[in-house]
Order: structure tokens, then sequence, then C-alpha cells
């Protein structure tokens, strides 16, 4: 042992002897207690070998033993059985060294561990027909030196252990990254994105294979091509990966995005059914449609009749706290309010800012200069270099470009506060008077630009649930009309009704719905109702409105209040294409009341309907938990 004469325990005892084995012990060992020890180990060698190992006499084997005269080192081959340890990969395939197979020891006590001449130990493994020649000075080497020496033929005889691990097969691997066919599109899409592990090698790292999935999303989503753009971006960006290399993957899914932006819904259709066909029948991820959106991933949905669905509906009812915060005009304006009005307005003595051009006048004077702007709102386009520009689509220039692609003698204006509203056009209340109110209509209205703002030109209300027409009109301004906005509301013309009967004034008009169709406790269905209720000057608190019911897809936008379009809820909840917008400045075809009020009558019921197919399932699975009767069993006595 090397132990140090400056340690500062070198002249103490070592309390471990004599037992103590420490090559660096930092006690003192004298020599005699080294002697000892020596010995007692010697004896309890020999003991265990007297028992496991009967050893020819001769004078190679003692000093294998450590019995030489004149010498006291340590044994260094002992026959006790090892310590189980890993199994380690020596290159010959199938055949392993385990504590078993290279010394056998037989039930008379001997063993295949035989002695040479040389001072050298030969063991034969019975299992792989071989002998292993042992060095003492060198056990490892010698062992692997002796497997290496092994045939092909030995190798293949010497079955593999149970414990070894099966290698993973290739077709095995890329199962692991297989679309599963029993996987079906999800009934809404989600949140977020997914991506996808690619095993065992991904193509990219996760964070610029996100920017791409947002990319082909932000695409789908623009060009309409899903009800489901996040699912989607998943499924394409997953095949994508999976048949490209790190090489290769960022041109690939470039190309794929810059191909995906000139596609329209019909080319994109037939592409994934050209896939489907050219997967040998393996089913892909398809986009899933708006039909199967509404009819709830392929359940069939519960009928409700009339009385069911009125008595439904009073569920939806927006409380009158929510309507104030999403800008419902809920009580009269106080004269306290219609004082400061008049003030501020008196104080900006009569100038306005223009809606389209921001530009300040008077709507009682000449312009002074043209109004110069882009009619369509602009929108996000994700270009190729993954940079965001705001596009307007009625022109396809870049927000900041230029002015405006559309020019107009005059300047608009829109009033929102419920104070100057009152000013111009005083606010009445529903009532409670006449017997024969309905108990619940759909309404939807088209304003125009007049001289004291926005104003009602038409106006459509329908029965719920039968949607038939009670009443459609045109509607005579108060004020000097200035632009019908005949692109979004679709009035050409103020002079006759279609069917050829008069226009009523905006007075007789308003008097008429209160006293026969719109009653205190009559439920109003519409789209952005507060909007159609201003311009009426009407003041009702029974709502159930379809942008509030729901929700915006993107979990950030709806957090601060930004609803989905009308037309965006058709066709996602009932794939139903409304409110087409053409560019072509020739063609001026807007709205349709009638067609509005109606989507957003049925995006209602589709709702009822929802609610009530999750109701039934709920039930189904209490059953199904609280009996012993099996889920298949109970869905057939159902």
């Amino acid at each position: 042992m090397f132990r140090s004469s400056r340690a500062l325990f070198s002249q103490v005892p070592c309390p471990g002897l004599p037992k103590c084995r420490a090559p660096f012990c930092l006690f003192s060992h004298p020599a005699s207690a080294l002697a000892s020890a020596r010995s007692i180990s010697s004896a309890s060698v020999d003991r265990k070998r007297k028992h496991s190992v009967s050893r020819s006499p001769s004078p190679a084997r003692s000093s294998i033993s450590g019995n030489t005269p004149g010498k006291q080192n340590l044994p260094r081959i002992s026959n006790e059985p090892p310590a189980p340890r890993r199994n380690f990969s020596t290159g010959l395939g199938n055949a392993r060294l385990s504590r078993r197979d290279p010394i056998s020891t037989k039930k008379d006590g001997s063993s295949d561990l035989q002695s040479t001449a040389d001072g050298k130990a030969t063991a034969t493994n019975k299992a792989a027909g071989t002998s292993i020649r042992i060095d003492s000075d060198n056990l490892f080497g010698s062992i692997l030196g002796s497997f290496e020496n092994m045939t092909n033929k030995q190798r293949s005889a010497q079955p593999a252990p149970k414990s070894v691990r099966p290698v993973t097969s290739q077709s095995e691997s890329k199962s692991l990254n297989s679309i599963s066919t029993k996987e079906s599109p999800p009934a809404t899409d989600p949140p977020t994105i997914f991506i996808h592990p690619i095993k065992p090698n991904p193509p990219a790292v996760q964070q610029q294979r996100s920017q791409f999935a947002k990319v082909i999303a932000d695409t789908l989503r623009d060009k309409q091509l899903s009800a489901t753009p996040n699912y989607d971006a998943s499924c394409r960006e997953r095949e994508i990966a999976q048949k490209t290399t790190s090489a290769t993957y960022t041109s690939t899914i470039k190309f794929y995005i810059i191909g995906l932006r000139k596609m329209t819904k019909e080319d994109y259709s037939k592409t994934l059914q050209k896939k489907e066909k050219s997967a040998s029948g393996k089913q892909l991820s398809t986009p899933n449609t708006a039909a199967s959106a509404s009819s709830g991933a392929g359940t069939a949905q519960p009928q409700m009749t009339d009385e069911e669905i009125l008595t439904r509906l009073e569920d939806l009812v927006i409380s009158k706290d929510k309507l104030k915060d999403c800008g419902f005009t809920v009580e009269l304006p106080s004269a306290k309010e219609l004082t400061e009005a008049t003030e501020a307005d008196k104080a900006a003595g009569g100038y306005e800012l223009c809606e389209r051009c921001s530009t300040r006048f008077h709507p009682n004077m000449a312009p002074l200069s043209e109004c110069v702007f882009h009619w369509a709102r602009p929108y996000t386009r994700t270009q190729t270099d993954l940079t965001r520009v705001r596009i307007y689509p009625c022109c396809g220039e870049e927000a900041g470009a230029s002015r405006g692609c559309t020019t107009s003698n005059e300047h608009v204006y829109h009033v929102t506060a419920p104070a100057r509203l009152a000013n111009t056009i005083p606010f009445v209340e529903t009532t409670e008077k006449g017997p024969h109110f309905p108990k619940a209509v759909s309404l939807d209205c088209e304003m125009g630009y007049t001289t004291l703002g926005v104003e009602l030109i038409r106006v459509t209300i329908l029965d719920y649930p039968s949607n038939k027409v009670l009443y459609d009109t045109l509607v005579k301004p108060i004020g000097r009309v200035i632009d019908l906005n005949t692109r979004f509301s679709g009035v050409t013309s103020l002079d006759k009704n279609p069917d050829g009967s008069e226009v009523p004034a905006f007075g007789t008009a308003r008097r008429e719905i209160l006293s026969k169709y719109l009653g205190k406790h009559t439920v109003l269905l519409g789209h952005g109702l507060e909007n159609d209720l201003a311009s009426m000057r009407i003041i009702h608190t029974r709502v159930v409105d379809s942008s509030l019911i729901y929700l915006h897809e993107d979990p950030r936008l709806a957090s601060l209040n930004i609803r989905m379009s009308l037309r965006n809820l058709a066709k996602k909840h009932l794939d139903r294409d409304i409110q087409v917008r053409s560019f072509d400045p020739a063609d001026k075809v807007g709205h349709d009341s009638w067609e509005d009020a109606k989507a957003a009558a049925d995006l209602i019921t589709q709702k009822l309907l929802t609610i009530k197919r999750l109701e039934l399932q709920y039930q189904m699975f209490n059953r199904i938990l609280k009996s012993d009767i099996p889920p298949s069993a109970s869905a057939s006595q159902k």
C-alpha cells in the first residue's frame, strides 16, 4: 500500500484494522497488523476454494492462488460468483459473455476451469462449443481475445439472450412518424399549431418548424382554403418533414407555401385527393370541411321542434351588463350627457373627422379637398421571407404606398356616442303594448352616409325560427344622402321599393316596427345588433347576438373583444357563402339584409342544436358510469 508519512494521522493506528483494504489510507498500518490481515485474507480465500473448486497440486497453480513461498501477494483470481453486470457488446453478433457460460461448476464440485503448465487457465463454454484461454495477468483481454477468435458458425450457434432489446427496423421507425388511419379531423380548429415529433432525426429545429407551420396556417386562413387551418398546417408540415432532410426541408416547404398561395379552394381539395389516392390505401390527414364541422364531426344532429327552440333560446339571451360592455345602448342618455354632447359639438364648430381619409371637414359646407381612400379593409400577408405586410385587397397595394385607390367628392363621418346620436334623433325604448308581438325575430339593417352621419336605409325582419319575412322595406333617412354605400348595403336608389311600393320615412318605419314586430319581451336575433339598434334609435335588452355567442377562433383576439364576421361564421359553421365581395370597380353588388338576417338566425339555431347534442352525450355517459352495462350495449338499447 502507498501511504504518505507526512499525513496528519500517519502515526495513528487505523481503526479499520485488520480489515482495512484502502490503498491510500490516512492512518498508520503497522507491519504486524498488515501481516495478520494478509494471513486472515489468505485463509478465508483457501476456505472458499475448498468448498468450490478442487485443484491438482502443481507449482504453476500455486502462483495463481498466491501461496508461493516468500511472497505475500493477495490472490488475483477468486471463484466467487461475479456480481451481475450489464451485457456488453464484443462485436461477435449474438455471442454474449454471461456469468454462467464461460465457467460452469459441476455437481461433484469440479469445474470446467483447467490450469495449464504456463500458469494460464482454460475455461470451456459448452453452449458455444468453444474454449476460452484466461491469462491471470490480463483476465479481460484474454477473454475478449478468445471470443474474437470464434468462427461465424459458432457465432450463429450462440442464441441471443432474452434480455437483449431487439433493434427497431427501418419500417418500424417509419411507422412512428406515419399518420394513423384511425385518426379523424377535429370538429373545431385547435387554438394552437401542434408540431409532431419526427423520429429519429427531425429535419429542422422546433422553432423553425413552428414558424413555417404558422405561415401555412395563415395562408390557409387568408385564402379560406380550410375550415381548420391550424390542424391542416400541422398535418401538411408533418408530411413535408417526414419526406425531407435537413438539407432539403427549408427549400421544399418554401416552394409548398408559394404554390399554396396560388391555389384556389378547388385546387387545394384536388391536391388532397391526389395524395389520398397515391397513399396506396393509407389514409392521410385531410382538412375538416365546414359541413363536417357543422354536423358535429360525423355525429347526427338532434332534432328540435319550434317550441323547444324558443324555450332553449332563453338560455342564450345576453345579460344587460354584457350588452353594455359590448357597445349596446341599454338605457336612455341622461340630461347631463346630452348637455355635455351639445357643448362639445359647439366647441368643435360643427367639424367632423372623415371616416375614410381622416380629413377634418364640415358636413354643411362645400368640401375643401377630395376624399381619397381604400374602400376595403387591409389584411396581413406573410411573405416568403416570413415578413408580414398589410395589403389592401381592393387594389393590391401595400399599406402606406398611396393615399388610396378610390376618389369621392364628399367626406363622410360616423357617430357612435349615444348622447350625440340622441341629439340628432332621440332614442325610443320598446314597450309591452300590442298582444300580437312574435316571441322571437331576426333583424338586419343596411346603413348609408348622410349629413347626420350613418342612417338607416333598409330594414328586414324575419320570424324565428320559421325565417318567414315579416317586414322588409327601404327607409328614407332624415339627413341629406351623401353616399348610399352601395358596395356594402346593396341599395342603389331610395325612390321605390323593389315591389313598387312607396318608401316610408324613418319615423313611419320605426313606429310600425315597434307596434307590430318588436315588443319588450321579444327576443331579438342578429349579428352586430348594436349598430342596427343604434341606426334605428331603439333600446332593447333581450338580445341574442351571433357575434357574441361564437367567440373568435384566435384566443388572443377573443380576449380583446374582437369578433368574427358574419361571412366567416356562415362559411365555417353553415358551409354557406354570403356577402360575396367583388373587387371589380364596376361591380357594386353589396350585402342583402334578408340573407344576413337568415344567416344569423341559422347560426343561433346551430348553436342550440350543438348544445342539445352535448347534453345528450353527457346524459348517456352518466348512465353508462352509473350502471354496469357496457357502452355498446347501452347504445344499442337506446
